[in-house]
């Protein structure tokens, strides 16, 4: 199944619309369905967000090995779906898929952490006044 297979089933379980979608993310109607269907580029920024939207990690939407699982976890952090994804992608493309995510994914990780140390810093400064 392909990202944008997949983001649609997950979209689907979680309720949200096509309309839904594109307006979290800013984009028209149109676009985001394109996106869906494989008939735009997605870009790794955009494909975060989506995954933030739809409350996933990125690397669930991306398929590793012959098969990939998805769990949707529903309110209050209790799994509601779990979902089973097959793919046809050869071992090469994605070890290079699987590299360029880890890379990404530790950048978010260092992004995150100077994010925590501002928010502390300001809390910090608050609390002096």
């Amino acid at each position: 199944m392909k990202i944008g297979e997949k983001i649609k089933t997950v979209r689907e379980i979680k309720k949200l619309s096509q309309e839904d979608m594109a307006h979290k993310l800013g984009l028209a109607v149109q676009t985001y369905a394109r996106l869906e269907r494989g008939e735009s580029r997605m870009y790794m920024q955009v494909l975060e967000e989506i995954a933030q939207i739809l409350e996933i990690d990125v690397i669930d939407l991306l398929s590793v090995g012959n098969r990939n699982f998805v769990i949707v976890v529903g309110e209050n952090g209790v799994a509601g779906t779990a979902t089973e994804f097959h793919n046809n992608i050869n071992c090469e493309e994605n070890s290079k898929t699987m590299s360029e995510l880890l890379k990404a994914k530790d950048e978010l990780i260092e992004q995150q952490k100077q994010h925590i140390i501002s928010l502390q810093e300001i809390i910090e400064i608050l609390k002096q006044k």
